[in-house]
């Protein structure tokens, strides 16, 4: 859980930091889970390894923002996905497993997004960067 949430961010924004560094300018988008930020229950794994990316994002923000480097981190919300979309279709299922019980009951109106919205929502955030 945590190679995969918080060592792939912190390897990635490595390399392209590097040339970011070098090019004076640049701008990175980290995504990380709202349970990083509140825990979430019969995942104990997956919360730090969310909230590191916070840490993270913000440590590199601090750091590299002097290079010319916007670090920035983006939480889309509940999105169904390959992974839990049997459970959400399946309304028994859906109040047996914890997160995705919790994670309806946190969402106003209780209407989740489509995980395909995430990269339209991330292009569109870049787009409103602007350097002075």
């Amino acid at each position: 859980m945590m190679d995969v949430n918080l060592k792939t961010c912190w390897l990635a924004c490595q390399a392209v930091g590097r040339v970011m560094i070098a090019q004076r300018q640049g701008r990175i988008i980290n995504f990380f889970s709202n349970a990083g930020m509140h825990g979430v229950p019969g995942y104990p794994a997956y919360s730090p390894a969310k909230a590191g990316v916070i840490a993270l994002t913000r440590g590199l923000a601090v750091e590299w923002g002097p290079h010319g480097i916007c670090v920035n981190a983006l939480s889309p919300g509940f999105a169904i996905n390959p992974l839990n979309q049997d459970a959400l279709a399946n309304s028994a299922r859906r109040r047996a497993d914890p997160q995705t019980h919790a994670a309806r009951q946190a969402i106003a109106g209780r209407r989740v997004g489509w995980v395909d919205a995430v990269p339209r929502l991330q292009c569109r955030t870049v787009d409103q960067w602007s350097y002075q």
